[in-house]
């Protein structure tokens, strides 16, 4: 198991590369981070929810990103 964020390039990088390490290579990647976040919308700061998109969007595109250049 390995801890990963998923909004740190360098992270990511770090995780595929210590995945090919011990398996030898890639077969399946799945895109299944998530953030619950609660409240109004108006109630809502503007950080909240940039870390909600970054991860529920962002955080997905530069896994695949990676994967796809794997």
């Amino acid at each position: 198991m390995l801890e990963l964020d998923i909004l740190s390039n360098d992270q990511i990088k770090a995780a595929f590369q210590a995945n090919q390490k011990h398996f030898g290579r890639v077969d399946v990647v799945v895109n299944n981070a998530g953030y619950a976040l609660k409240g109004e919308v108006e109630a809502v700061s503007d950080e909240l929810a940039i870390d909600a998109d970054g991860c529920e969007f962002w955080g997905p595109v530069r896994i695949s990103r990676e994967y796809a250049q794997f």
